[in-house]
């Protein structure tokens, strides 16, 4: 695992922000992963989930078509988030009572944007239902070296053990996608 160093959390907020503003119309994930995660989320019925970092929303879409009976929610760190549907502004890093416990599904492919990915994780378990998943899409380019804008970088298996050893969360299984995997867990 690779850690990019801010001088603060101010510094790490405003890489962020102007990250987002410069890629505001690009997506990571493709709407064929997502109908992936559909499909086997579909078993567990989920009534709400949510989309972490989710830029444009394109995701949070994709999982309302899909998912028909379940609302899907997405946030990111920059105001933009507002200019878009089902889409809130809200730093995942940070806990907030609203989401405490909500969510039948939690998915993001933004995790390497963590500050502090250990924190997040926990701040994330928390946000998740009994019986509900964590879903954290992971391609060899999270694998690449820390950078102000991707601050956290660590292969498939450096991922799974962070998980493991920050949620207890129960690994449940890797759904292969056109770039890598999406890494299933619950929260049992």
């Amino acid at each position: 695992m690779t850690a990019y160093k801010y001088i603060d959390y101010a510094e790490y907020r405003k890489a962020q922000i102007l990250g987002n503003a410069k890629k505001i119309t690009l997506v990571f994930v493709s709407v064929g992963t997502v109908k992936k995660m559909s499909k086997f989320l579909k078993a567990y019925k989920p009534k709400i989930g949510i989309c972490h970092g989710a830029r444009n929303g394109a995701e949070v879409k994709w999982f309302n078509k899909y998912l028909k009976n379940c609302r899907t929610i997405g946030t990111d760190i920059s105001g933009t988030a507002a200019l878009f549907k089902n889409m809130l502004v809200h730093d995942f890093n940070k806990a907030t009572k609203k989401f405490v416990n909500k969510f039948d599904f939690l998915y993001s492919n933004s995790w390497d944007h963590s500050y502090c990915i250990e924190k997040t994780l926990k701040v994330w378990k928390r946000q998740i239902k009994k019986g509900g998943f964590l879903l954290l899409e992971t391609s060899p380019k999270h694998e690449k070296l820390s950078t102000e804008l991707d601050p956290c970088r660590m292969d498939i298996e450096e991922l799974k053990k962070c998980v493991d050893d920050n949620t207890k969360l129960k690994f449940i299984k890797k759904i292969k996608t056109e770039k890598g995997f999406v890494v299933v867990w619950q929260n049992e």
